[in-house]
Parts: structure tokens; sequence; C-alpha cells
């Protein structure tokens, strides 16, 4: 592995993983903080004991990872204790420490970081009147519902109490990203808006050059697929940027515009 070539390997695509594929699978290891090892297939077959042999000389493994076997022979699992600890051993790899990389039986080896397909998704601003089933069908094209959960409220005397978020453990499709998950669903006529923790929040840049607010409601209707007719007769959507300084540009979150359109259309 040459200079850099862990952190190269550990952000290689789903589609260049070839046979660990068949490793990525909801319920069985947490890739958030796993890495993958794999051996060249050629100087099968491999042990434990053999790999253990080869990170001796390189690094205490034992107050870093874990070492564990896979289904296949040449390859095996690297599970750190934390996120950070894991981006911390990606870094010493790509070290000029680390130039000539790992090597198991005389055969070099690669580091790599399976992508996960399970994220948490959390859907807020839908009523706990509406069914959480409804929900679910609105992600069903985009892959599985494993769990939901309605999150409770944090404030002091109200942790009894629902909000009307939903907490949704998702395992993607085969050629879906997280990218491809929307900002925002429709259901029973009310938005809601989607937030992954993998991903940034959605921001509509704007400017307010006229009280009519056409830039914004142009914007909007196109993100939201809401027709500036619905938004024209909105005097809340219009009382909500009343104190915004019509001369410069800000940033409006999907989720604002969700609250705004919930109460007014």
């Amino acid at each position: 592995m040459s200079n850099g070539g862990a952190a190269a390997n550990a952000s290689s695509s789903e589609n260049e993983l070839e046979d660990l594929e068949c490793l990525n699978f909801p319920g069985d290891i947490d890739w958030s903080t796993t890495l993958v090892l794999r051996c060249d297939p050629k100087g099968s077959p491999y042990n434990i004991g053999d790999v253990i042999s080869a990170f001796h000389v390189v690094v205490r493994r034992n107050e870093v990872f874990n070492l564990g076997p896979t289904f296949l022979n040449h390859a095996f699992t690297l599970s750190f204790k934390s996120v950070f600890a894991m981006e911390g051993f990606i870094k010493f790899m790509g070290s000029p420490k680390m130039s000539k990389g790992i090597k198991v039986k005389g055969h070099p080896c690669t580091i790599t970081r399976v992508p996960s397909k399970y994220v948490t998704v959390r859907v807020r601003h839908i009523p706990l009147e509406v069914d959480t089933s409804h929900i679910v069908s609105a992600l069903k094209k985009y892959g599985t519902v494993v769990k939901t959960e309605l999150v409770k409220n944090n404030f002091r005397g109200w942790f009894h109490v629902y909000t009307s978020e939903r907490k949704i453990d998702l395992y993607l499709k085969s050629n879906v990203k997280v990218s491809d998950l929307p900002y925002g669903i429709e259901v029973k006529g009310l938005y809601g808006s989607v937030y992954v923790e993998e991903r940034n929040p959605k921001c509509l840049n704007v400017t307010i050059r006229d009280t009519k607010l056409i830039v914004v409601k142009e914007r909007i209707a196109s993100f939201t697929k809401r027709s500036i007719l619905e938004l024209n007769h909105s005097s809340a959507f219009r009382t909500f940027f009343v104190n915004k300084d019509c001369n410069s540009g800000y940033s409006i979150l999907y989720e604002q515009v969700v609250n705004v359109l919930n109460a007014v259309i």
C-alpha cells in the first residue's frame, strides 16, 4: 500500500468492492466503525494468526481494534470502538511511516471502508394523528423500513410527551444512495421534512426584491411542487418574511418552509 493508499482505499465506492459486497447487510456488523482488510486471494488460505503477526510490528492491535473473520477467507474485519478511532487509524495508515502498507504472508493487503446501506431517517412536522404507516409507504421506494419510533420531548417535565418527529431505520436499496433521499415528503396533504445524519440540511438561497415575494415563491413553488397561486393567497406565508431585510440574500432551511406550508395550505 503506497503512502495515502489506506485513505484512498477507505473511500472506495460500492461498485469497486466486488466480492466484499456480500459482507454488507444489516444486523451483522456496525459498518460505521468497521473497516475490511482484504488480502491477496492468491495467498490463501489465511487465518487470523497471520493477520495478527502482520499488524504486531505496526500497531498494538488490542488497543486499537478487534479483528474478526468474514465469510471470505481472504477478508477480515477491523472493528473500532468509535468513528473517531477508526478515522485516526485511517490517517495513521496514510502517513509516511506506513508508506509500504501492510503485508500478510508476504502479500500486500488493502484496507477498505464498506459503505453502509443502513441509515437513520428523521421525519418531522407530520402530526401524530397521521399514522406512521403512511410515512413508511412514502419511503418504500428508497428501501426497506426496518424500525419506526416516535420521538419524545427533551424538555424537563415533558419527557413523556411525544413530538411530531419520527425516527425511522431504513435499509437502502442497492441502487439508492443517501443523496437520493428526498428532503421532504408529502403525506395526506401535509409536508414533512426528511433529515438524514449523513447529509447536510437543504437550504434555499433566496433574495427578496419586492413586496410580492416573487423570487421566494418561484423558488419554493418549484421545490415543493406547489403552485404560485396557492402561495399568493397565503397571508401567513407573507408574514413569515415580514421581518426580513428585503435587500439582502439569506438562506431558508427547508424545515422552515415546511412549517409555513403546513400552516397556510
